[in-house]
């Protein structure tokens, strides 16, 4: 008999290079965190210990630290009915609709509620960079529910206590003076988020008051210098969009922009929206859309000519906040001729009629290299229409959906919220 195979003796009694990483939770959290976060979501149904590493607020945060922040949306998600939400991806072929759920674990959501259905009357305030500010009732009656951030990509969420607000009304009475509540994020400046939240001074009409809540101290303050400050009754406080480090609201009747400088702790008055310099004769669409993607702050609005050369005309903030520029064009008259099942019938644009015209825009969304997409919604189609080379595609053909109807819309401009895949910690 020969000596013994002391190779083979010494791989059986010496554990592989695999097992010791996957035995050990430091040297498996640093492979992890080179992975992108797609690959980081995917990875979690691995096992509950994988589940465990990269759904903790450790990781996240080293994760988050590590990784260039991006601001690029990859889908919209998009709310159906008060309880049906759906992710659609953006800049992958083919495109499929999934179906998406809240999982929200804080004890203070009704648990009949949340027992018969995490989404029931779910609503997404505001998409940022990543989160999502949301509104939660407590019961079936629909009366005023909780707030919550959240991070669509991870489920995890952080509740927001109001405390702030006086005491000596009802919590019913309290919840229905709130405003507007807002969330300012910025990941490629810091991790950290604050919360802005609008209500009415108790003792003066058209006077307010504003409270921040900060993520890093988690606790709330009186903002504006604990100053009450006076506003027209009509500004939307309840639609903020968060851009260049200012919560900005739109005073429609003015044609106006107000904000809350986040930094500088101060509410001010921006630059009139570009609702003027129309040409002679036309009329402007009281339909528009305002918002901000990957750091691009953008109006839109339609105008409509008396000899039917209508447009979208798509305007962008310059970065100094030193006025708007008309970026892009879209001649109405190509999307109709691209998509004829979006026009009811005659339509006469010299006074406005666009109501027959079904077509919703879902928004602007600008990815990581730069292009631009137009996103908007006809019967039984969402489509992306490049700004840049000014092409049509075919994102998503609804008519496979069961609630798709013929001639109708299901989304409109604020069922439409940017989805960003980040492991930023709440």
């Amino acid at each position: 008999m020969g000596p013994p195979n002391t190779k083979s003796t010494r791989n059986r009694s010496s554990p592989s290079a695999a097992a010791v990483i996957v035995g050990n939770d430091d040297l498996l959290i640093e492979l992890l965190l080179y992975l992108p976060t797609k690959a980081l979501i995917r990875f979690k149904s691995v096992s509950k210990r994988w589940f465990s590493l990269i759904s903790s607020s450790h990781f996240c945060l080293l994760h988050t630290r590590r990784h260039r922040p991006t601001t690029a949306a990859s889908a919209l998600c998009l709310r159906k009915s008060p309880s049906d939400f759906y992710i659609l991806p953006l800049f992958t072929k083919p495109s499929k609709m999934r179906s998406f759920k809240f999982n929200l674990t804080s004890d203070v959501i009704h648990e009949s509620i949340a027992a018969a259905n995490p989404n029931f009357r779910t609503k997404i305030l505001q998409s940022c960079n990543g989160l999502f500010l949301l509104k939660v009732p407590q019961n079936t009656r629909n009366l005023p529910g909780d707030y919550y951030v959240y991070n669509p990509a991870t489920h995890q969420n952080r509740f927001l206590s109001l405390n702030f607000l006086p005491q000596n009304n009802s919590q019913s009475q309290r919840r229905q003076g709130i405003l507007g509540i807002n969330l300012a994020y910025d990941p490629s400046n810091s991790l950290d988020y604050k919360i802005i939240c609008v209500y009415p001074d108790p003792c003066s009409l058209y006077v307010y008051q504003v409270a921040v809540y900060d993520s890093k101290i988690q606790s709330w303050k009186l903002g504006n210098g604990a100053k009450s400050f006076l506003m027209p009754y009509d500004v939307k406080f309840c639609d903020g969009v968060y851009w260049n480090g200012k919560i900005h609201w739109i005073r429609e009747k003015g044609r106006k922009l107000y904000h809350f400088d986040v930094d500088k702790d101060s509410v001010g008055r921006s630059m009139r929206l570009p609702w003027e310099g129309r040409w002679r004769g036309d009329h402007v669409s009281d339909t528009y859309y305002f918002g901000n993607s990957n750091g691009h702050l953008h109006f839109i609005t339609m105008y409509l000519n008396q000899s039917s050369d209508s447009e979208l005309r798509i305007f962008e903030m310059e970065d100094d906040c030193s006025g708007w520029s008309l970026r892009y064009r879209v001649d109405f008259n190509d999307i109709v001729y691209a998509y004829p099942e979006m026009r009811r019938r005659e339509v006469d644009l010299r006074y406005g009629d666009t109501n027959d015209s079904a077509i919703s825009v879902l928004g602007v969304v600008t990815g990581e290299n730069g292009d631009s997409l137009l996103v908007f919604h006809v019967p039984g189609k969402v489509v992306a229409y490049k700004l840049k080379d000014k092409s049509f595609v075919d994102i998503v053909n609804l008519r496979r959906h069961h609630f798709s109807r013929k001639g109708l819309l299901k989304f409109g401009c604020y069922d439409a919220y940017e989805f960003i895949e980040t492991l930023a910690p709440v």
